[in-house]
């Protein structure tokens, strides 16, 4: 008997029947309230533990959603921040193709100077032209090479710092110093000890490079 009212109880088109409802109240008076009791309270039980289950289930959604946003922000942040490493290791790679270019031509351009200025000049007309004009193109060569070269060594310091910029400053210091003298009609000035001062100094240009741009042999060092 309770087990079928808790039943028609449960089916909601029945319990919401008017007439069942009067039918209801009529069996509950004749009833002992406590015998029925017991099977109420196991049914507001499982009432109570879906409307738990529901609130769970509710509260999991809203957490969900929460870390949701909270993982899509982060990933956001990670790529923002690994676009950001990207873009800046790519600055730095430019400014040392730039600089090591420019390097070489300012190397060149001071080979052919001393070249061209250690031509002598010994009173014939068309040599002495030819001498002179060498001299010249040289010359123009050297300072186009030097400016490339001083601008390319300012970008580096911007996007590098470091060591590098100081090793380009102390081989720009000194190869100017240099190209001076030998214009100035001594081209003797730049000796082998000269030589040497500006090779150990491209030396340490190369592998402040090589550091930078994490540039290992196979055996794992950068030299």
């Amino acid at each position: 008997m309770y087990e079928l009212i808790i039943g028609l109880i449960t089916n909601h088109e029945v319990a919401t029947s008017t007439s069942f409802i009067t039918l209801l109240i009529l069996i509950l008076h004749l009833l002992d309230k406590r015998a029925i009791a017991p099977y109420l309270k196991g049914y507001s039980e499982q009432v109570g533990q879906i409307r738990a289950m529901k609130e769970n289930f509710d509260n999991l959604v809203i957490q969900t959603r929460e870390l949701t946003t909270i993982t899509e922000t982060i990933k956001g942040k990670i790529s923002d921040d690994f676009w950001d490493r990207q873009e800046q290791w790519k600055l730095r790679r430019d400014a040392i193709a730039d600089t090591w270019r420019n390097l070489q031509e300012l190397e060149t351009s001071l080979i052919n100077l001393h070249s061209a200025f250690s031509c002598p000049i010994i009173g014939d007309e068309k040599a002495d032209f030819l001498a002179l004009k060498g001299r010249y193109a040289a010359s123009k060569q050297f300072e186009a090479c030097n400016t490339r070269f001083l601008h390319a060594k300012d970008f580096a310091d911007l996007v590098i710092g470091k060591e590098l910029p100081t090793y380009l400053s102390a081989y720009f210091k000194q190869v100017g110093g240099i190209a001076k003298e030998i214009i100035n009609k001594n081209p003797g000035y730049y000796t082998s000890e000269q030589r040497k001062e500006l090779a150990d100094k491209y030396n340490l240009i190369r592998l402040e490079s090589r550091k930078e741009l994490n540039i290992k042999n196979a055996d794992g060092v950068v030299v």
